[in-house]
């Protein structure tokens, strides 16, 4: 089971060649999650703060007292803008895929930033003959991978792991439409 997972961290990174200013914020938030006393995300992420970092010239020092020492590899990423860059290799976890010989339940959001990663991740393991099976929804990242995933993740289990049900959905690939 997979959900809304990355393979490939440079391509997270730089999409289309531009770097992506939402992993600044998610950075911080993810080296800080055990500062979150019961406050959510807003207690440690002061929205004022960050908007003065993304508006920052030059950005690459702003972000780097922004972060203060914590996650640390977003200021490598932000300065190494070739995918093709050695300093990715460790980064691309494609190959991975390759090894799996056991099927697979990928799970993805419309408007979630992994999606293209998951449909390729699905395209892949079913062209090696994989038993895949793809969900996406009109979902964020928070929503695909949260709670509501829990019945369709056990559905898969109870058939796969535990040998309980036989066929839990007739169709490998569910696409929900994208809400405009």
């Amino acid at each position: 089971v997979i959900l809304c997972s990355v393979y490939d961290h440079s391509l997270l990174a730089w999409t289309n060649g531009a770097y992506r200013m939402d992993r600044i914020p998610w950075s911080y938030i993810v080296a800080r999650q055990d500062e979150v006393n019961g406050g959510g995300v807003s207690s440690i992420l002061d929205p004022r703060k960050l908007k003065s970092v993304t508006e920052a010239t030059p950005l690459f020092d702003a972000t780097e007292r922004f972060l203060d020492g914590k996650a640390p590899y977003v200021l490598e990423f932000m300065t190494t803008p070739n995918v093709d860059d050695p300093f990715w290799a460790r980064c691309k976890h494609g190959a991975a895929l390759d090894l799996v010989n056991v099927p697979l339940l990928l799970r993805s959001g419309w408007y979630d930033t992994l999606t293209a990663q998951t449909l390729a991740a699905y395209a892949h393991a079913r062209d090696r003959g994989i038993k895949v099976y793809l969900t996406v929804g009109s979902w964020t990242h928070i929503e695909a991978c949260g709670s509501n995933a829990m019945p369709e993740v056990f559905d898969f289990l109870d058939e796969y792991v535990a040998g309980r049900k036989k066929d839990h959905r007739p169709l490998s690939v569910k696409i929900g439409r994208a809400h405009v």
